[in-house]
């Protein structure tokens, strides 16, 4: 394959030059079976982990939270802004995949964090920027969950206000 054909992707003309996926929600439901019929062929068992919108039993299995509201904090302590969350409850005991994230901004030379605690503890690592205009952060891991309840928390550093909007937060059962 010539590197004309490898680089064709890039062409700004491409239909993936203009589309960046920036959280689970940007999925549509084709595409997530898709992604799980693919996982389940890779060997990866993971039955009802990545749902349709129509898989009927998946709601217990595969949980999501999403806020668009824009809010802000300055507390140097994983803390709730104005509307809690994302939050998930009644959520069963067990191994989770965790996804968050959102976009943020954080002032000059200060660092926004978003985690994640169970009944009010965190328990993951942070998603964070050090960046001056609105950035996508997410991330990930696996967690093994015997509380009831999953909620986003946020801090800055530095103790002026960062903002966070567009936050998501996506709990896989996977055992």
């Amino acid at each position: 394959m010539s590197s004309r054909d490898e680089n064709a992707w890039a062409d700004a003309k491409s239909p993936f030059a203009t589309k960046k996926i920036t959280s689970i929600f940007d999925f549509s439901s084709e595409a997530l079976g898709e992604l799980k019929l693919w996982m389940e062929s890779a060997g990866l068992s993971l039955p009802s982990v990545i749902r349709a919108q129509s898989t009927a039993n998946a709601a217990s299995v595969t949980r999501s939270a999403f806020t668009s509201t824009t809010e802000l904090t300055s507390s140097a302590a994983y803390t709730n802004l104005a509307t809690t969350g994302p939050e998930l409850t009644t959520v069963a005991a067990g191994n989770y995949v965790l996804i968050w994230g959102a976009t943020c901004l954080a002032p000059a030379a200060q660092v926004s964090s978003m985690a994640v605690a169970e009944d009010g503890v965190v328990i993951t690592h942070a998603a964070e920027t050090q960046v001056t205009t609105n950035t996508s952060i997410s991330s990930s891991g696996l967690y093994t969950i015997t509380g009831t309840t999953l909620t986003a928390k946020y801090k800055i550093s530095g103790g002026a206000n960062g903002s966070w909007s567009n936050r998501f937060l996506v709990a896989i059962k996977i055992g």
